[in-house]
């Protein structure tokens, strides 16, 4: 009889006929617990959510607004000098968003 086991990491989710497998992926011994599985899925998702929400970034040209999911990506046009500046146009929304149809535009600028 086939028995659903599920990697307490979040990796993988499979039914087989052997008792505690391993995980392919981490090597962790497989449970049949789904919630383990399912918190490391919830957390994961609201990790990426929150990657995703603007930010006031820097780099060596200045502040700037932008996201840091998987990569820094510069969503604003300017730049501004002072956090404070930037702070307070990412409040107010006193900024440009860049065209991604521009030829000088590109993610990870």
């Amino acid at each position: 009889m086939k028995t659903t086991y599920y990697c307490p990491r979040g990796c993988n989710v499979f039914e087989t006929e052997i008792e505690y497998p391993e995980c392919a992926a981490c090597g962790r011994i497989m449970i049949t617990d789904p919630g383990p599985f399912e918190d490391a899925h919830e957390e994961r998702e609201l990790e990426g959510i929150a990657a995703c929400e603007l930010k006031v970034l820097h780099d060596e040209i200045g502040y700037f607004i932008g996201t840091n999911h998987l990569t820094v990506k510069r969503l604003s046009f300017e730049y501004w000098t002072t956090k404070q500046a930037v702070e307070y146009a990412l409040k107010f929304y006193r900024w440009t968003p860049r065209d991604p149809k521009s030829s000088d535009w590109e993610w990870g600028d």
